[in-house]
């Protein structure tokens, strides 16, 4: 039963990097869209959207470098992934709030309820 429950947490540790890495390509996404002007933002200066775009890609980064970690089983990195999971979650609803802002909340908390799910799992495992 312990070696069932063990595997079960090994796997939603690994959905759990999979989508802080679905995070990133998000970012990375929304910076290429910024910067091709395909988002609509035309009341926002050029200048402006490069910045958040140069952000984006920042985002994304800092995403891929946690995952990195995290998969390196670093109990710093780990609590680092849950705040930063939650800023995402957070940061979403600092604005209007729209179909894709709630599908992007959903996306960036599962990895965060996933990561506290197999917490016991990773401290005790790789502690």
């Amino acid at each position: 039963m312990k070696r069932l429950k063990r595997l079960k947490e090994e796997q939603l540790f690994g959905f759990a990097c999979i989508f802080i890495l679905i995070n990133a390509a998000i970012w990375l996404l929304f910076a290429i869209l910024l910067t091709v002007n395909v988002v609509p933002m035309d009341s926002i200066p050029t200048v402006l959207r490069w910045i958040l775009a140069f952000l984006a890609v920042i985002a994304a980064g800092a995403l891929i470098i946690i995952h990195t970690l995290v998969r390196r089983y670093n109990h710093v990195a780990y609590y680092l992934a849950l705040v930063a999971l939650a800023g995402l979650v957070l940061s979403t609803f600092m604005d209007q709030v729209g179909v894709s802002d709630l599908i992007y909340a959903v996306i960036a908390l599962t990895p965060l309820v996933l990561l506290l799910i197999c917490r016991r799992w990773y401290f005790l495992k790789h502690g």
